[in-house]
């Protein structure tokens, strides 16, 4: 029953429940991630991250990067991003790595982005595993490895990502068997 729903949900946010924040978050927040209420979704990821939610930091550091409020806030995302970041939140690092790769709030650091690219995807975060990949089949930052670029597309076709499988598939050609056989074995 939709108003008994809203009826506990409601009691439930008045005490400040950090879950039933999030859960409200992400019902007002449409499938590509876009806030239907902005301010309303801020201020309940801003709650839920100072209710101890590293997922919340993030999601209020991604309101700042992509400007959901106004202009984009590229030093608050910094802040935001750091804190769920330094809590292991891997798609905290995936961001991070961006903005040091494309200079958001600093200056363009192709090393740095790459260790934050590099601790997301050991996290399973699958779009840093695919800019990993990325990264040494094209030598950004890195020297151009072709066995670390198969290995890191391998890793995340294993793990269903179709860009990943499409990459290895790309890839394939631009090894030889030993090297597949040996960026197969490290994946």
């Amino acid at each position: 029953n939709r108003d008994e729903a809203i009826k506990w949900l409601s009691k439930s946010l008045a005490q400040g429940h950090v879950p039933t924040m999030r859960l409200l978050a992400d019902m007002y927040t449409n499938a590509s991630g876009i806030p239907l209420q902005p301010q309303f979704v801020f201020d309940l990821e801003r709650g839920a991250a100072q209710g101890g939610s590293h997922a919340a930091e993030f999601e209020v550091g991604r309101i700042f990067r992509e400007g959901y409020l106004g202009a984009p806030d590229y030093a608050q995302a910094m802040v935001w991003f750091n804190q769920a970041a330094a809590a292991g939140y891997g798609p905290a690092d995936q961001y991070l790595g961006a903005m040091y790769e494309h200079g958001q709030a600093v200056p363009v650091d192709l090393a740095q982005a790459r260790s934050h690219y590099e601790r997301a995807a050991e996290l399973g975060v699958s779009g840093a595993i695919q800019k990993m990949g990325t990264l040494y089949r094209d030598g950004q930052g890195v020297p151009v490895d072709p066995v670390s670029a198969y290995m890191w597309f391998s890793i995340g076709a294993k793990l269903g990502a179709a860009e990943s499988q499409d990459s290895l598939v790309a890839m394939k050609p631009l090894c030889t068997p030993a090297q597949r056989a040996m960026a197969e074995a490290r994946a």
